[in-house]
């Protein structure tokens, strides 16, 4: 029972979710009580796997292990789980189709797990799909057109990754014979061939897809701003950490000393990170500016673990820091988004201007949006302050290996990492301003705002209360809390070298986030106070998104990417075009393997038995003939052989076969977008 504790952890959410749904239809109150006793479980569950660790299990083709980081983020996502779903008992009060809610929310639940205890490709693939699927459906809940533009871009992204993953995925398993992180860990240390540097860049794709990055990140902001606030907790916060493990798995067991792809995936961290943070600046509806501050943070991430790679050997401080910001913002963000949530469950709104000094006289949400911005911001004596930390001095040790033109490089990704910084803080203050310290423009709507004093029930209070106050623990003991944390993780991380455990309060660590600080208020008071901030027509200032159109990659690159059609029949046209094409292109390589195997590779008579069976069972039926000849023997033993010529012709043409129906699904679902 001990080994196969993990199986039932993952699926006991799943079962209880279908099981609920039904429930629900009958007696609504026992459904939310149910889905919030799961949830409690389930966390209870993770926290006895952490205390007995490691486990593994293996059953059915699924292969599972809870060690020191598997087992620390299956209790991140179980307790940021629970903290939702109690949430979402006050949240969805108003909310129809509750039913099918709760069960896509357990049934994601159980999925995300399956993610995070796997130790193999084939089971961390399978998982990563149910869980696209499932939490596709909560995007959409609410059934609204930006909710369905929204959800669409999000499957898209996520069919569209998962069948480049799978391609990379068959890649691995064809050159390694394996799909196990450790074989495939143990092949890549001394042979990289082009197969495998393909499929690494093939499964960075797909896992990149679900963690945000760029140019991948378009589903992102749009499906944060629609979805149920404590949904875009979990998918801002836990599922695209999960994209973050896949691409761990490929930094850290294919790409462990290759430079060159550390390269690749810095100038995508860079540009996710910068992004993200303009983006932020820019953005004048509050969920999707701390949608667009995730993807920012992302980058972060994926900035570590490209140092983890360039310091390969001496590469624990680039390992920490990026552990660390990954706990950091999952924890961050969960609390973020919950007071998101109740600000937007009292007032359905969440453009700035609107919700403008709701927070003046609300004490409690104001001193708890102030700990999740600080922490995010990277301000001292707070969590986020750590990891950047770490990741900072992951660059500047690397930075002391270097000379010349290299040096100059990363001096630049350095100042461009404080500057990100700079952009986090200065959105953050934003956000904070707007909220909790202006008066809206509007005075009667202001005297109603400081008027409203029941704005949460008791149980809401207690999730935003306990949310919040785990942040600062990080940030006061770094060297209790954090070094728990790092030290169980660096197995998982295969960190060999001695662990740091720097001076976090030196000035010499400082001195970044100062520097980051100060770029923050230039930025504030010089260009959001001055550009962004603008007189209307009758006097009153606000906020205003002036971010060009031009610049949405969805509308400006991968719209303009396909055709356009006047209508669906021309549509529909196309796209029998493409199937048309690809299934000749697979029916073509058949022909031509047949077309060799019969006129130019000629097959000798064969000069033993290879179907005992078959020949015997033929001359048992000569015998009877008694004729002298065996005829039947030689019959059957050559229709066997013809059947086995054509189970490895269908054996060898599968991958190809399956690679032409991907392409063509992929160029169907882009379609979509349109």
């Amino acid at each position: 029972m001990t080994n196969n504790i993990l199986f039932f952890i993952i699926l006991f959410p799943i079962i209880i979710g279908i099981a609920n749904y039904f429930i629900g239809k009958k007696i609504s109150k026992i459904r939310d009580i149910i889905a919030i006793l799961c949830s409690i479980i389930v966390f209870l569950l993770t926290v006895i796997v952490l205390i007995i660790n490691p486990i593994e299990c293996k059953i059915l083709s699924f292969s599972f292990k809870a060690d020191g980081f598997r087992s620390i983020y299956a209790v991140i996502c179980s307790f940021m789980w629970m903290c939702a779903m109690l949430f979402s008992k006050e949240y969805m009060q108003h909310y129809d189709v509750k039913d099918r809610y709760y069960m896509f929310n357990l049934m994601t639940l159980g999925a995300t797990l399956g993610v995070f205890y796997s130790t193999d490709l084939w089971t961390t693939f399978m998982f990563f799909e149910m869980m696209s699927i499932a939490s596709f459906v909560l995007i959409v809940h609410d059934g609204k057109k930006e909710n369905i533009s929204a959800a669409t871009t999000y499957l898209v992204i996520t069919i569209i990754s998962g069948m480049v993953l799978l391609m990379g995925l068959f890649l691995i398993q064809s050159e390694v014979n394996s799909t196990d992180f450790e074989t495939i860990k143990e092949y890549c240390s001394t042979n990289i061939s082009s197969r495998i540097y393909a499929a690494g860049v093939l499964m960075l794709f797909g896992f990149g897809a679900k963690a945000g990055m760029f140019p991948l990140h378009i589903w992102l902001p749009k499906a944060h701003a629609v979805a149920p606030a404590p949904v875009s907790s979990l998918l801002s916060g836990i599922l695209t950490k999960t994209g973050v493990y896949g691409i761990i798995i490929v930094t850290t067991c294919i790409f462990s000393s290759v430079k060159s792809f550390a390269i690749i995936l810095l100038i995508f961290a860079i540009i996710t990170m910068l992004l993200g943070a303009i983006l932020a600046i820019f953005s004048v509806n509050l969920k999707r500016t701390l949608a667009c501050s995730s993807m920012s943070q992302i980058g972060f991430i994926l900035t570590g673990l490209a140092m983890l790679i360039f310091l390969n050997g001496e590469n624990s401080l680039a390992y920490e820091g990026s552990f660390l910001h990954m706990v950091n913002h999952s924890l961050i963000k969960l609390s973020l988004f919950t007071i998101a949530g109740v600000i937007f469950m009292n007032l359905h709104q969440l453009n700035l201007n609107d919700i403008r000094g709701y927070g003046r006289k609300k004490y409690l949400l104001m001193i708890c949006f102030a700990i999740g911005c600080l922490s995010i911001m990277g301000i001292p004596m707070f969590n986020g302050y750590i990891s950047k930390t770490l990741i900072h001095e992951a660059i500047v040790e690397y930075c002391m290996t270097l000379s010349s033109t290299s040096l100059i490089l990363f001096k630049i990704v350095e100042y461009l990492f404080l500057f990100a910084g700079g952009l986090t803080i200065a959105y953050m203050i934003k956000l904070f301003v707007c909220i909790f310290i202006e008066k809206n423009s509007n005075e009667k709507l202001q005297e109603k705002y400081d008027k409203q004093i029941k704005y949460m029930s008791k149980l809401t209070t207690f999730v935003v209360i306990i949310t919040t106050i785990v942040l600062p623990l990080i940030g006061i003991l770094p060297n209790v809390f954090a070094k728990y944390l790092i030290m169980n993780g660096q197995e998982f991380f295969h960190i060999d070298c001695h662990l740091h455990f720097i001076e976090y309060f030196s000035f010499a660590n400082l001195k970044g986030a100062l520097i980051s600080i100060c770029i923050g208020l230039i930025v504030y008071f010089a260009f959001i106070r001055l550009v962004l901030l603008r007189k209307k027509e009758n006097e009153v200032k606000e906020y205003v998104d002036i971010w060009p159109k031009a610049l949405d990659l969805q509308e400006s690159f991968y719209k303009p990417m396909v055709f356009s059609f006047k209508n669906k029949d021309e549509l529909n046209i196309f796209s029998q075009v493409i199937l048309f094409i690809f299934r000749v292109l697979s029916q073509l390589l058949d022909a031509i393997i047949y077309f060799f195997k019969r006129y130019v590779f000629r097959q000798y008579k064969y000069q033993f038995n290879p179907y005992p069976f078959s020949f015997n069972l033929g001359l048992a039926i000569d015998k009877r003939k008694n004729d002298g000849e065996a005829k039947y023997a030689y019959k059957l033993l050559n229709k066997q052989i013809i059947i086995k010529n054509v189970v490895d012709t269908l054996n060898s043409t599968f991958s190809f076969d399956f690679l032409m129906a991907c392409i063509g699904l992929v160029c169907i679902l882009i379609l979509m977008i349109v």
